[in-house]
């Protein structure tokens, strides 16, 4: 059941709650991705006008899902990490303190929650106000978590096209987590589960007389027909021929908000020729402020890889 700011109340809301809810967010999403996004933002910046308004830091049923999705992401080496719909950060920095060698980087739609998040940011931990259906986090990742959130995407179609979004900014051999209600989580993972980019590594229902979750973990793979060389190229390496091009150009309207005091900085404008597009067609805005990116040209028919160059957080 999809909790909203009074959340004893929704806790004793029947199945006709989650009936309207998913209805009407699949009612938004016939919209246009961004006319999504600006919905989503004003939703959440709603919900979001009370601090921790789903008691994800006090909730014993909240902190018992984050110490089960922890113990269920493989134990590997992770440089970069993604949380999608931190909300107020509690996981973004649990996961900052169980991977202290990791960048944890988390997003939300939502300023309020961002600032919020900011404000109680530590270690590795950074935090993002970011549209995702439109706009892109910036770089490669090898760790994706997104708890909670696929249900407001919205109808099977737009589904599809987020998991692709997810496809081009990790790498290869790049874990994804997905924490849903469980059994629901079946039909919204149906897409994902068809794609060849991701291969289901292991599935963890949690039976819970208050709602009962899955943890589902995925791993980023190349299509076969791609070859180990296109591979290769998606990690970074080697060097593709053409003129390598480092932009560091501010795009003014794109907002990183820096854990230190909740300040806003500008970002980099990285080249667009060849990047990924948007669920419109757009190419996504890149999160800068944060790195340096290379982009190099490839030859016609391939695609051109961003290679993280320098982090500067």
């Amino acid at each position: 059941m999809i909790r909203g700011p009074d959340v004893s109340r929704l806790k004793c809301m029947p199945d006709i709650h989650d009936r309207l809810h998913r209805t009407f967010f699949r009612a938004v999403s016939l919209l246009s991705a961004r006319a999504q996004g600006r919905l989503l933002h004003l939703f959440f910046q709603w919900v979001h006008q009370a601090p921790d308004p789903w008691r994800y830091e006090t909730e014993p049923y909240e902190i018992g899902k984050y110490e089960m999705t922890l113990r269920h992401i493989p134990d590997r080496p992770y440089r970069r990490a993604l949380d999608v719909g931190c909300s107020e950060g509690a996981f973004t920095r649990r996961l900052a303190r169980a991977f202290p060698q990791a960048e944890c980087l988390g997003v939300d739609v939502s300023d309020h929650a961002i600032s919020r998040a900011a404000a109680k940011a530590a270690g590795s931990a950074r935090f993002a106000a970011l549209d995702f259906l439109n706009e892109d986090p910036g770089g490669m990742f090898d760790l994706v978590v997104c708890a909670e959130m696929l249900y407001y995407v919205g109808r099977g179609e737009r589904l599809r096209l987020v998991f692709e979004r997810f496809r081009t900014f990790m790498a290869p051999g790049g874990v994804l987590v997905l924490v849903h209600e469980w059994p629901e989580a079946r039909r919204l993972y149906r897409h994902l589960d068809e794609s060849p980019g991701f291969r289901k590594m292991a599935e963890h229902p949690c039976e819970h007389p208050e709602r009962s979750y899955a943890v589902t973990v995925y791993e980023r793979v190349e299509p076969a027909s791609t070859g180990p060389e296109r591979s290769r190229r998606a990690m970074g390496a080697g060097e593709g021929p053409g003129q390598a091009v480092l932009d560091e150009r501010a795009e003014p309207g794109h907002q990183l908000i820096d854990r230190r005091g909740g300040h806003r900085l500008d970002p980099h404008d990285v080249p667009r020729h060849g990047q990924p597009q948007d669920l419109d067609g757009h190419h996504p805005r890149p999160l800068g402020g944060i790195r340096r990116v290379e982009h190099r040209r490839q030859p016609p028919g391939e695609l051109p890889v961003d290679v993280l160059q320098e982090q500067r957080f």
